[in-house]
């Protein structure tokens, strides 16, 4: 059986722009918020991660499929890897942010492509295949000696502490799976790798020794073949890397700058911080209505018609910016008449960058947002919520608010107008 070149470059393509998705969100979230909360950048990282890793791991798992069908091999349907745990992408975000702030989204594409790579050898350690490291672009000397190893039964060392070994930022190369061991793929040659490698070490080193001589050892990591082999790279192609570079530096420098310019809410609700509640897919495309000082959002829907209109009249309140959607105590409806899609977080992101917002407290005539959800491990609503992330105070209704066509409202049976007012860190939660 065969590949084509066409096929498997289409196969790349299409986990790369996974990876590339999950690094230009925190590209964007970095250009935004900064690094001095790195702890928000660990957790926008974890959701990065979490998210884009499960797509990379379901292509891992389709194209594992369409092969064993190709060969016409009967194995279990292939079953995605974990994605990276909060503990590993903390760790790693922070490391990448100690040398360099512009490393982290790296770390985070990097972590993403793992999961796809570590789907592929899990499925192929469980079902003895054969797997292969297929070099494409512009490809670093470890990889290149990787490829050099040709097909490789999987068994017991296949993954190390259950990842696959050497995956890094800015990579192309992919895992190739062969169920039956006749498997070619148009352009990989391990042979031609081997002699590539022979003829830059001056025939001291072939794909086997370079990894050989690279692993783990009583002295730590010799890099010197490796070396060898970098510096051979960069001496016949010192230009076009240079070039690269370049290219490469003066577009992240854009894309920070660009960003940093404009609050478009198109540029930056994507990048904002993560929580299961946000739908940013329901979200993204939404527009807000003006109120005479704040803004609300209701669903075009033909019974929201008569809110819309009420929420434009309703008289300010001094010392307060207005919001209006409908609520839950635990997330808003954000351009929805019942589907819960923005948490706090997000919310206090859109108020923080809305024109007319200038750090006043909130008033929110968005139902039962002030009110305690009940969950017995949580305690919180979504108005305290929002109180800490924006540190004002953020009053809110315990029960269903209604907005009258006049600009009047009310919450509750029997009605009222009063609101519950929350603090920022009244209940001491943070230290």
């Amino acid at each position: 059986m065969r590949l084509t070149a066409d096929y498997w470059i289409k196969y790349i393509n299409t986990h790369t722009s996974a990876n590339k998705a999950a690094e230009r969100r925190m590209e964007r979230y970095i250009a935004i918020h900064g690094t001095e909360d790195m702890d928000m950048i660990a957790d926008y990282a974890y959701a990065l991660v979490s998210k884009y890793g499960e797509a990379a791991s379901a292509l891992s798992c389709e194209m594992y499929d369409q092969m064993a069908r190709a060969q016409n091999v009967s194995v279990p349907e292939a079953l995605p890897a974990e994605t990276a745990s909060y503990g590993e992408v903390a760790r790693a975000v922070r490391g990448a942010g100690k040398s360099s702030p512009s490393m982290i989204p790296d770390a985070v594409g990097r972590l993403v492509k793992q999961a796809g790579a570590d789907t592929t050898l899990q499925n192929a350690k469980r079902d003895g295949a054969y797997f292969a490291w297929i070099a494409h672009g512009d490809t670093c000397p470890y990889c290149m000696a990787l490829a050099g190893l040709g097909w490789q039964k999987a068994g017991k060392l296949t993954l190390k502490g259950g990842h696959a070994e050497h995956i890094h930022a800015n990579c192309d190369c992919e895992y190739a799976i062969d169920h039956t061991g006749n498997l070619e793929i148009e352009g990989y040659d391990p042979n031609e790798i081997n002699q590539q490698l022979l003829d830059m070490t001056d025939g001291e080193y072939d794909a086997e020794s370079l990894i050989r001589m690279s692993g783990h050892n009583a002295k730590g990591h010799d890099h010197s073949a490796i070396n060898i082999v970098r510096r051979k790279q960069y001496a016949d192609n010192k230009d076009y890397i240079n070039a690269q570079k370049r290219a490469a530096y003066a577009k992240r420098a854009e894309s920070k700058s660009g960003i940093a310019a404009s609050r478009k809410k198109e540029e930056w609700i994507g990048a904002l911080a993560p929580d299961y509640r946000d739908e940013y897919g329901k979200i993204i495309k939404r527009g807000t209505d003006k109120m005479k000082h704040g803004f609300s959002c209701f669903s075009d829907d033909i019974l929201d018609n008569n809110i819309k209109i009420g929420a434009s009249k309703v008289e300010p309140k001094e010392g307060f910016f207005d919001v209006a959607m409908h609520g839950t105590p635990q997330a808003v409806c954000f351009g929805t008449r019942n589907e819960k899609n923005m948490s706090p977080r997000l919310l206090a992101d859109l108020i923080k960058h809305h024109p007319d917002y200038n750090g006043e407290n909130i008033r929110l005539l968005c139902c039962e947002t002030g009110k305690t959800s009940g969950l017995p491990a949580w305690d919180y609503c979504f108005a305290e919520e929002l109180s800490n992330c924006l540190g004002v105070v953020v009053e809110a209704p315990d029960d269903l608010v209604y907005i009258r066509l006049d600009g009047t409202w009310y919450v509750g049976t029997p009605k009222k107008t009063e609101l519950v007012s929350f603090k920022p860190n009244q209940k001491g939660r943070y230290k």
